[in-house]
Protein backbone atom coordinates (compact mmCIF):
# COMPACT_ATOMS: atom_id res chain seq x y z
CA UNK A 1 0.00 0.00 0.00
CA UNK A 2 2.83 2.43 0.65
CA UNK A 3 4.43 1.98 -2.24
CA UNK A 4 2.16 2.13 -4.63
CA UNK A 5 0.87 5.30 -2.40
CA UNK A 6 4.46 6.09 -2.92
CA UNK A 7 5.00 5.53 -6.37
CA UNK A 8 1.14 7.17 -7.41
CA UNK A 9 2.61 11.05 -6.20
CA UNK A 10 5.13 11.21 -8.48
CA UNK A 11 2.99 10.12 -11.38
CA UNK A 12 0.48 12.90 -10.32
CA UNK A 13 3.22 15.45 -9.97
CA UNK A 14 4.51 14.39 -13.19
CA UNK A 15 1.31 14.46 -15.14
CA UNK A 16 0.51 18.43 -13.56
CA UNK A 17 3.74 19.45 -14.57
CA UNK A 18 3.60 18.34 -18.38
CA UNK A 19 -0.10 19.81 -18.55
CA UNK A 20 0.04 23.11 -20.52
CA UNK A 21 -1.50 25.85 -18.80
CA UNK A 22 -4.96 26.98 -19.82
CA UNK A 23 -4.27 30.28 -20.41
CA UNK A 24 -2.61 29.27 -23.56
CA UNK A 25 -6.10 28.21 -25.08
CA UNK A 26 -7.70 31.46 -23.69
CA UNK A 27 -4.80 33.83 -24.69
CA UNK A 28 -5.64 37.05 -26.64
CA UNK A 29 -3.86 37.53 -30.29
CA UNK A 30 -0.78 39.75 -30.96
CA UNK A 31 -1.88 43.09 -31.52
CA UNK A 32 -0.17 43.16 -35.22
CA UNK A 33 -2.10 40.09 -36.06
CA UNK A 34 -5.79 42.14 -35.74
CA UNK A 35 -4.18 45.66 -36.64
CA UNK A 36 -2.40 45.16 -39.75
CA UNK A 37 -5.68 43.37 -41.43
CA UNK A 38 -7.63 46.30 -40.56
CA UNK A 39 -5.18 48.54 -41.82
CA UNK A 40 -4.73 46.86 -45.04
CA UNK A 41 -8.81 47.29 -45.27
CA UNK A 42 -8.04 50.73 -44.84
CA UNK A 43 -5.72 51.44 -47.38
CA UNK A 44 -7.80 49.40 -50.10
CA UNK A 45 -10.65 51.55 -49.03
CA UNK A 46 -8.62 54.66 -49.11
CA UNK A 47 -7.10 53.51 -52.58
CA UNK A 48 -10.87 52.83 -53.81
CA UNK A 49 -11.96 56.15 -52.51
CA UNK A 50 -8.72 58.18 -54.05
CA UNK A 51 -9.46 56.35 -57.37
CA UNK A 52 -12.97 57.38 -56.97
CA UNK A 53 -11.75 60.86 -56.39
CA UNK A 54 -9.19 61.00 -59.23
CA UNK A 55 -12.29 60.18 -61.52
CA UNK A 56 -14.53 62.67 -60.67
CA UNK A 57 -12.06 65.95 -60.67
CA UNK A 58 -9.97 64.22 -63.52
CA UNK A 59 -11.51 62.32 -65.75
CA UNK A 60 -15.00 63.67 -65.62
CA UNK A 61 -13.75 67.78 -66.53
CA UNK A 62 -11.96 66.78 -69.17
CA UNK A 63 -15.16 64.81 -70.83
CA UNK A 64 -17.05 67.14 -69.41
CA UNK A 65 -14.69 69.55 -71.40
CA UNK A 66 -14.28 67.82 -74.91
CA UNK A 67 -18.17 67.70 -75.02
CA UNK A 68 -18.31 71.24 -74.44
CA UNK A 69 -15.43 72.10 -76.77
CA UNK A 70 -17.56 69.91 -79.35
CA UNK A 71 -20.78 71.95 -78.46
CA UNK A 72 -18.80 75.46 -78.94
CA UNK A 73 -17.19 74.78 -82.10
CA UNK A 74 -20.55 73.24 -83.44
CA UNK A 75 -21.81 77.17 -82.60
CA UNK A 76 -19.29 78.46 -84.14
CA UNK A 77 -19.53 77.04 -87.21
CA UNK A 78 -23.60 77.72 -87.16
CA UNK A 79 -22.29 81.48 -85.84
CA UNK A 80 -20.09 82.04 -88.54
CA UNK A 81 -22.91 80.58 -91.41
CA UNK A 82 -25.49 82.76 -89.87
CA UNK A 83 -22.72 86.11 -89.77
CA UNK A 84 -21.88 85.47 -93.67
CA UNK A 85 -25.91 84.86 -94.62
CA UNK A 86 -26.22 88.36 -92.09
CA UNK A 87 -22.94 90.12 -94.40
CA UNK A 88 -24.18 88.97 -97.65
CA UNK A 89 -27.87 89.85 -97.00
CA UNK A 90 -26.78 93.72 -95.59
CA UNK A 91 -24.61 94.21 -98.56
CA UNK A 92 -27.53 93.54 -100.89
CA UNK A 93 -29.97 95.96 -98.47
CA UNK A 94 -26.70 98.42 -99.03
CA UNK A 95 -26.49 98.35 -102.44
CA UNK A 96 -30.37 99.00 -103.08
CA UNK A 97 -29.97 102.02 -100.36
CA UNK A 98 -27.33 103.62 -102.45
CA UNK A 99 -29.26 102.97 -105.74
CA UNK A 100 -31.65 104.55 -104.62
CA UNK A 101 -29.92 107.66 -103.10
CA UNK A 102 -28.09 107.87 -106.65
CA UNK A 103 -31.51 107.85 -108.59
CA UNK A 104 -32.69 110.39 -105.81
CA UNK A 105 -29.74 112.83 -105.80
CA UNK A 106 -28.79 112.15 -109.66
CA UNK A 107 -32.33 113.98 -110.47
CA UNK A 108 -32.30 116.14 -107.38
CA UNK A 109 -28.91 117.75 -108.40
CA UNK A 110 -29.34 118.31 -111.70
CA UNK A 111 -32.71 120.11 -111.46
CA UNK A 112 -34.97 117.43 -112.87
CA UNK A 113 -37.02 117.80 -110.01
CA UNK A 114 -37.22 121.40 -110.09
CA UNK A 115 -40.80 122.64 -110.83
CA UNK A 116 -40.74 124.36 -114.40
CA UNK A 117 -41.93 127.93 -115.09
CA UNK A 118 -45.76 127.98 -115.44
CA UNK A 119 -46.53 129.75 -119.16
CA UNK A 120 -48.55 132.84 -118.91
CA UNK A 121 -52.41 133.23 -119.72
CA UNK A 122 -53.18 134.41 -122.72
CA UNK A 123 -52.74 138.15 -122.79
CA UNK A 124 -50.16 138.43 -119.68
CA UNK A 125 -46.57 139.37 -120.25
CA UNK A 126 -43.95 136.65 -120.64
CA UNK A 127 -42.43 134.96 -118.18
CA UNK A 128 -38.38 134.52 -119.36
CA UNK A 129 -37.98 130.62 -118.83
CA UNK A 130 -34.02 130.03 -118.16
CA UNK A 131 -32.12 127.87 -119.87
CA UNK A 132 -31.58 124.23 -118.08
CA UNK A 133 -27.78 124.59 -117.49
CA UNK A 134 -28.45 128.16 -115.37
CA UNK A 135 -30.75 125.79 -113.41
CA UNK A 136 -28.29 123.23 -112.75
CA UNK A 137 -25.56 126.49 -111.87
CA UNK A 138 -27.90 127.26 -109.52
CA UNK A 139 -27.46 124.35 -107.20
CA UNK A 140 -25.07 124.40 -104.32
CA UNK A 141 -23.55 120.81 -105.67
CA UNK A 142 -22.03 119.71 -101.99
CA UNK A 143 -24.84 121.35 -100.17
CA UNK A 144 -27.46 119.08 -102.94
CA UNK A 145 -25.61 115.84 -102.22
CA UNK A 146 -25.47 116.21 -98.30
CA UNK A 147 -29.12 116.98 -98.61
CA UNK A 148 -30.05 114.56 -100.62
CA UNK A 149 -28.37 111.96 -98.14
CA UNK A 150 -30.38 113.11 -95.01
CA UNK A 151 -33.58 113.02 -96.88
CA UNK A 152 -32.63 109.44 -98.15
CA UNK A 153 -34.44 107.35 -95.90
CA UNK A 154 -32.94 103.99 -96.90
CA UNK A 155 -29.23 105.21 -95.74
CA UNK A 156 -29.88 105.29 -92.47
CA UNK A 157 -30.23 101.64 -92.10
CA UNK A 158 -26.37 101.34 -93.12
CA UNK A 159 -23.73 101.42 -90.14
CA UNK A 160 -22.33 103.62 -88.61
CA UNK A 161 -19.27 103.22 -90.31
CA UNK A 162 -20.76 103.00 -93.76
CA UNK A 163 -22.71 106.32 -92.91
CA UNK A 164 -19.85 107.98 -92.00
CA UNK A 165 -17.78 106.77 -95.00
CA UNK A 166 -20.30 107.86 -97.81
CA UNK A 167 -20.89 111.34 -95.81
CA UNK A 168 -16.61 111.49 -96.50
CA UNK A 169 -16.79 110.18 -100.36
CA UNK A 170 -20.26 113.13 -101.05
CA UNK A 171 -17.93 115.87 -99.01
CA UNK A 172 -14.86 115.26 -101.12
CA UNK A 173 -17.44 115.03 -104.16
CA UNK A 174 -19.12 118.07 -104.03
CA UNK A 175 -15.53 119.93 -103.50
CA UNK A 176 -14.95 118.15 -106.42
CA UNK A 177 -17.99 119.24 -108.37
CA UNK A 178 -17.85 122.76 -106.36
CA UNK A 179 -14.72 123.69 -108.63
CA UNK A 180 -16.20 121.94 -111.82
CA UNK A 181 -19.32 124.13 -111.31
CA UNK A 182 -16.51 127.70 -111.19
CA UNK A 183 -14.73 126.40 -113.93
CA UNK A 184 -17.57 125.82 -116.17
CA UNK A 185 -19.44 128.54 -115.17
CA UNK A 186 -16.94 130.93 -116.34
CA UNK A 187 -16.67 128.95 -119.53
CA UNK A 188 -20.24 129.29 -120.06
CA UNK A 189 -20.59 133.38 -119.08
CA UNK A 190 -17.17 133.72 -121.48
CA UNK A 191 -19.41 132.29 -124.47
CA UNK A 192 -21.45 135.41 -125.68
CA UNK A 193 -18.10 136.99 -126.19
CA UNK A 194 -15.81 134.51 -127.79
CA UNK A 195 -18.04 132.88 -129.74
CA UNK A 196 -16.67 132.64 -133.28
CA UNK A 197 -17.76 133.17 -137.12
CA UNK A 198 -16.65 129.62 -137.63
CA UNK A 199 -19.43 128.39 -134.95
CA UNK A 200 -21.49 130.60 -136.14
CA UNK A 201 -21.33 129.57 -139.79
CA UNK A 202 -21.67 125.28 -138.42
CA UNK A 203 -24.65 126.09 -137.32
CA UNK A 204 -26.85 124.46 -140.19
CA UNK A 205 -24.77 121.02 -140.25
CA UNK A 206 -25.42 120.73 -135.64
CA UNK A 207 -28.56 121.42 -135.08
CA UNK A 208 -32.36 121.60 -135.82
CA UNK A 209 -33.31 124.76 -134.81
CA UNK A 210 -30.54 126.06 -137.06
CA UNK A 211 -31.84 124.41 -139.84
CA UNK A 212 -35.56 125.95 -138.67
CA UNK A 213 -33.57 129.32 -139.13
CA UNK A 214 -32.39 128.34 -143.01
CA UNK A 215 -35.52 127.72 -143.38
CA UNK A 216 -36.63 131.51 -142.43
CA UNK A 217 -33.80 132.97 -144.49
CA UNK A 218 -35.82 132.46 -147.54
CA UNK A 219 -37.86 135.40 -146.12
CA UNK A 220 -36.05 137.19 -144.43
CA UNK A 221 -33.12 139.19 -145.10
CA UNK A 222 -29.46 138.27 -144.64
CA UNK A 223 -29.18 141.38 -141.85
CA UNK A 224 -31.78 139.96 -139.77
CA UNK A 225 -31.17 136.46 -139.82
CA UNK A 226 -27.45 137.71 -138.89
CA UNK A 227 -28.19 138.38 -134.97
CA UNK A 228 -30.45 135.29 -134.58
CA UNK A 229 -27.71 133.13 -135.97
CA UNK A 230 -25.31 134.35 -133.57
CA UNK A 231 -27.85 134.23 -130.77
CA UNK A 232 -28.78 130.55 -131.79
CA UNK A 233 -24.96 129.74 -131.63
CA UNK A 234 -24.62 131.29 -128.14
CA UNK A 235 -27.37 129.22 -126.90
CA UNK A 236 -25.71 125.91 -128.65
CA UNK A 237 -22.81 126.27 -127.16
CA UNK A 238 -23.84 126.92 -123.69
CA UNK A 239 -26.29 124.18 -123.66
CA UNK A 240 -23.04 122.10 -124.42
CA UNK A 241 -20.76 123.29 -122.09
CA UNK A 242 -23.69 123.08 -119.56
CA UNK A 243 -24.90 119.65 -120.49
CA UNK A 244 -20.93 118.84 -120.14
CA UNK A 245 -21.11 119.45 -115.95
CA UNK A 246 -24.26 118.01 -115.92
CA UNK A 247 -22.72 115.32 -116.82
CA UNK A 248 -19.83 115.48 -114.72
CA UNK A 249 -22.55 115.44 -111.59
CA UNK A 250 -24.19 112.33 -112.97
CA UNK A 251 -21.01 110.06 -113.69
CA UNK A 252 -19.64 111.24 -110.37
CA UNK A 253 -23.10 110.14 -108.34
CA UNK A 254 -23.14 106.94 -110.45
CA UNK A 255 -20.15 105.77 -109.37
CA UNK A 256 -21.38 105.50 -105.72
CA UNK A 257 -22.26 102.13 -106.92
CA UNK A 258 -18.94 100.75 -106.94
CA UNK A 259 -17.97 102.11 -104.04
CA UNK A 260 -15.50 100.61 -102.00
CA UNK A 261 -17.15 99.94 -98.50
CA UNK A 262 -15.10 99.21 -95.23
CA UNK A 263 -15.91 95.48 -94.23
CA UNK A 264 -19.44 95.20 -93.01
CA UNK A 265 -18.88 92.51 -90.75
CA UNK A 266 -16.43 94.68 -88.54
CA UNK A 267 -19.20 97.30 -87.99
CA UNK A 268 -22.11 94.58 -87.25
Amino acid sequence: MRASGFRGRPVKSALRRNRKPEQTETSQPHWADVWLPRLSHLAQFGLFVFTLGSLYFTVLPLYQKALLDEAIAKKELELKAATASLENKYVRIRGFAVKEYVMYAGAECTALLKRPVELPAPGEKAVRIPPRAEDVYSIDIKECLLKSADAAPSLKELTAEDQTHLRTTLTQMGDRLGKARETSLVQYRAIPENITEAQVAALSASSARARALEFLARMYPPEQLRPRRRALAVEIEQERVGKQYEDQIMREIYSLRTLSWPRARDAL
